[in-house]
């Protein structure tokens, strides 16, 4: 059977997190809302533009992790006794990211975070003016599912489908000639007068 793709847009990340072609067009950290392709068409496109990454959706499997955006946060939520909280640290992000209190430490990682009866997380807030409580559901309801950039590495994606990268062709160094004919270096181009026929090159 063939192979599924994401495409990852290798030119940028948000944070940590790898960015992959969208459903609806442009780009998504979101793994749920990533474009899924044949293998076929992940193929041209990046032998179209290097930077347009082949990823197998059977390499992303095992590795990614629930992370919040902060826009999408409520920012008066409804806190009730008997529901399960979360406390986040405002102020700190990845990319976008949430960082949580976790059980060892802090997170960003929503599956990490500690949970926490409404009186406990009150009193875990009282002890740092930057904690914030949330009700766990409402976190839940936004977490998506995206990958660490380290992870899906070019090579790495390439090695694991059986495809070879496409990288481009190395620049050519610049060529700095005087009307006249004769070849002068950067700084004599831009800084001086031609030794033969005295004409100054500069723009």
């Amino acid at each position: 059977m063939s192979k599924l793709f994401y495409l990852r847009d290798t030119r940028s990340n948000t944070g940590s997190n790898a960015s992959f072609w969208a459903i609806k067009g442009g780009y998504t950290t979101n793994l749920k809302a990533a474009e899924v392709f044949t293998e076929e068409r992940a193929l041209r496109q990046h032998q179209s533009r290097e930077t347009d990454l082949p990823v197998a959706v059977e390499f992303v499997a095992l590795k990614t992790r629930q992370r919040v955006d902060f826009q999408n946060v409520d920012q008066s939520p409804t806190l009730r006794d008997g529901d399960k909280h979360v406390v986040i640290f405002n102020g700190r992000w990845d990319g976008n990211d949430v960082l949580f209190i976790g059980d060892h430490g802090r997170t960003f990682d929503f599956e990490d975070a500690a949970v926490f009866e409404l009186e406990e997380a009150c009193e875990l807030a009282a002890t740092n003016p930057n904690y914030r409580i949330q009700p766990y559901d409402d976190m839940a309801a936004i977490a998506r599912t995206t990958i660490d950039a380290t992870h899906v590495r070019p090579q790495a994606c390439a090695d694991f489908a059986g495809f070879t990268l496409n990288k481009p062709p190395k620049p050519r160094k610049p060529v700095y000639r005087c009307c006249c004919g004769v070849f002068m270096s950067e700084y004599q181009y831009y800084a001086t007068d031609c030794s033969r026929c005295g004409v100054s090159n500069r723009p």
